[in-house]
Order: C-alpha cells, then structure tokens, then sequence
C-alpha cells in the first residue's frame, strides 16, 4: 500500500476530473482511502476513493497509468 503522497493525491486529482469530464457532472474528490503504486514503463497507480457530487457520496476504483513523461492517462473507473 502507497501513502497518500503528492503523486497519489495528483493521480487521484486527475482521475476525478477526467470522470467528471466523461460523466459531464461535476464530482468532488472527498477522500483517498487506499491507494497502491506499480512501477511499470512509467506507473500504474490503483485507488480507491470517495468521491461526492451534490449530497451524495460514493466509493470507487479508479486505475490511473502515468507514463514516463507523466501525462495521465485513466484506464478504469468502477463503483464499488
């Protein structure tokens, strides 16, 4: 398990944003609950997060690759 460094919280960041951008609703990044660093060519990292729109609250798994000029890139994003 990583610690919710500053590249964790960036990762987790862009995941937010970039499913805000597909879903075209806003969601707000309440919380990282775990997050797991995979050094690959470049960096996987899997989280799961807490994250808000309105009222509501939810957790999901995100799974954000960062390649070696690190530009983001969010392969998977799944309600849990």
């Amino acid at each position: 398990m990583a610690e919710n460094s500053k590249d964790v919280a960036a990762a987790a960041a862009f995941a937010v944003r970039k499913q805000s951008e597909r879903e075209k609703k806003p969601l707000k990044l309440i919380m990282i609950s775990q997050a797991e660093k995979q050094v690959v060519a470049g960096m996987n990292y899997r989280l799961t997060l807490i994250v808000g729109r309105g009222a509501f609250n939810r957790t999901v798994k995100a799974l954000v690759f960062q390649d070696l000029k690190s530009k983001y890139k969010l392969i998977s994003w799944e309600p849990i």
